[in-house]
């Protein structure tokens, strides 16, 4: 009856009431269940009440005291789920009410980490308060990896804690790229008094889950720089190069990726590559200080001291244009003797093309270079479209300046990378190269007979020799070609299938002689004509005479005439059929 009645009296709201008939029947029998239960669910139902800021030490007690009831909570499901959801609009309001003070949020950790993680929408949202609340915190941000761990995240079709978020119409990171990005950063050494904090018993166990993370999602563009970091913290440069390099190539556009491998190399004169690669992408000036002050250093070293002055002075410049303070080292430099005895020089282009010449060796080294076709070309949108040997990887495109120099159905020579959403992005400048065996894969040399010219529209529709019984292989010559073609005639030229899957014209068509393929789509006709009463098209033999035709030359029944006839599939139909194209003689 006990535990009837404490229920009825927490569900009619009489929470005092329940709460001291659920102390005292615990007290007289502490190892009854169901009145164990009973007193848990009335201390949550009190917690709703205690979801303020201000009654956060209330709230504090109340969860301890359902904690140390001592229940198995693994059992629990219900009671763990809104426990969560308290937890976690208590924990929100903490991290609004004091950003920068931790101290409630860590106790609030301390005892939310008793509740089980599970995979569950309220377990995300409130992992997701706590890596808001501890992005600053190493030792919290610990504890909630050792309780959450890595296997915990959801993914259906209601909830997906791997996709990226939109709020205030900016897409996020998904919660599990900031929880792997946040982990990773602390656990990155850190100097604190002199000693060196590094875990790397936690950085052995967590590379090996960030790479299984990156070939699932390469999308997670930061992980593999946090991921490298940690290699090269453990000694494995060789390893953390080979995983940045990726990166940077992802974003060799840039300056900042530039930057980020110029810091990973150690040889001075690779750094200064990296960084001269990285100070000649576009960006905002103010944005560029912080690459210029590290370049710096560098110009001094190597005697470059016109460039050295001429960053310093341009820094000097944004600062001040900005309203910025200038730190103590930019004095120093303009104080030093050497600044005040070298000459200024008004731009540091050519010097970083002279020096950032090997950037692009450093990236892309261990890229061999694959031959690609041109197959179409754009140039007013400074674009062109290329196939690779293998045209099953798939197709590229090459934008910029380079593209008037493209010749369409030549082949160039080119590295190349997959990107993210798997299509082919080129990475050097292509250079032109000879590969006949690669060309003759893409360009085959046939035999066409042209059926019809637009002068005005430069057009000209063919047949290819090789059309089926079935069916008709067509294309269309284009523009200057199309000018020079007769229809009916046959011509030898090159061709390619295009995206659409039509073939297209790749060089020059040369007139030849076909009988084989003349015969099978052209033929002399004569005959009669036949017209049936009240129809505008008529027929001879077996060939169609269109109503255009007809009207042209005032055809009437019985007609005798002579003309061409061509044979083409009619699609509605679906079968092969003659059609009169040009009428010689009229007889009537």
């Amino acid at each position: 009856m006990g535990f009837r009645q404490i229920t009825d009296l927490r569900k009619s709201g009489k929470l005092d009431a329940a709460l001291t008939l659920a102390l005292q029947e615990h007290a007289a029998a502490p190892d009854d269940s169901y009145i164990t239960s009973a007193l848990a669910w009335v201390y949550r139902d009190m917690l709703k009440k205690l979801e303020d800021v201000d009654k956060f030490h209330d709230f504090m007690k109340m969860l301890n005291n359902l904690f140390e009831l001592g229940i198995n909570l693994e059992h629990e499901e219900l009671l763990c789920t809104t426990l969560r959801w308290h937890i976690n609009k208590i924990g929100w309001k903490l991290i609004k009410a004091d950003k920068k003070n931790t101290s409630r949020l860590r106790r609030l950790l301390k005892l939310a980490i008793n509740v089980p993680a599970v995979k569950s929408k309220e377990n995300s949202v409130l992992v997701k308060m706590f890596v808001k609340a501890f992005k600053g915190d190493r030792n919290c941000y610990y504890q909630l990896v050792d309780w959450q761990g890595f296997d915990n995240f959801v993914q259906n079709n209601e909830q997906d804690d791997y996709s990226s978020e939109v709020y205030n119409d900016r897409e996020t990171p998904s919660l599990v790229e900031s929880y792997f990005r946040t982990y990773c950063k602390h656990l990155l050494p850190e100097d604190f008094s002199g000693q060196v904090i590094f875990d790397t018993h936690r950085v052995d166990e967590f590379i090996p889950l960030c790479a299984e993370l990156i070939l699932k999602h390469p999308e997670y563009k930061w992980i593999p720089y946090y991921m490298a970091q940690l290699q090269s913290a453990r000694g494995n440069r060789h390893e953390a190069l080979k995983t940045i390099l990726p990166f940077v190539r992802t974003h060799r556009n840039a300056f900042w990726a530039w930057e980020r491998l110029g810091d990973f190399l150690t040889d001075p004169k690779d750094k200064l590559s990296c960084y001269c690669k990285g100070i000649q992408c576009r960006h905002k000036a103010e944005m560029l200080i912080g690459l210029r002050k590290k370049l710096i250093p560098y110009f001094i070293s190597f005697s470059e001291l016109g460039a050295a002055k001429y960053e310093i002075e341009q820094i000097i410049h944004i600062r001040n244009r900005k309203e910025w303070s200038v730190p103590q080292q930019f004095i120093e430099w303009q104080n030093a003797e050497w600044f005040s005895s070298t000459q200024s020089i008004t731009n540091n282009v050519p010097i970083y093309e002279k020096h950032s010449v090997n950037a692009e060796e450093l990236l892309y080294g261990d890229i061999d270079l694959q031959d690609v076709l041109i197959i179409w070309k754009d140039d007013q949108k400074q674009l062109a479209g290329f196939v690779t040997d293998d045209r099953k990887c798939g197709t590229g495109i090459f934008r910029g300046d380079i593209v008037k120099n493209l010749v369409k159905y030549n082949v160039y020579s080119v590295k190349i990378i997959v990107d993210n959403w798997g299509n082919l992005e080129p990475l050097t400048k292509p250079v032109s190269t000879v590969n006949e065996g690669f060309r003759r894969k893409h360009i085959a040399k046939k035999d066409v007979i042209v059926l019809w010219v637009d002068r005005e529209k430069h057009l000209a529709g063919f047949l290819i020799e090789d059309a089926s019984e079935t069916s008709t292989t067509s294309g269309v010559f284009r523009s200057n070609d199309s000018d020079e073609v007769v229809a009916y005639s046959i011509y030898s030229v090159e061709l390619i299938k295009n995206q659409k899957g039509d073939y297209e014209a790749a060089s020059k068509p040369i007139k030849t002689t076909n009988k084989r393929l003349y015969d099978r789509f052209i033929r002399p006709i004569e005959g009669v004509v036949r017209i049936c009463d009240g129809k505008k098209f008529g027929f001879i033999s077996d060939a169609y005479i269109s109503p255009q035709l007809v009207q042209k030359y005032q055809l009437l029944n019985g007609d005798q005439f002579t003309g061409l006839a061509v044979r083409g599939w009619n699609t509605k139909k679906n079968e092969w059929s003659w059609r009169v194209v040009d009428i010689d003689e009229i007889d009537t």
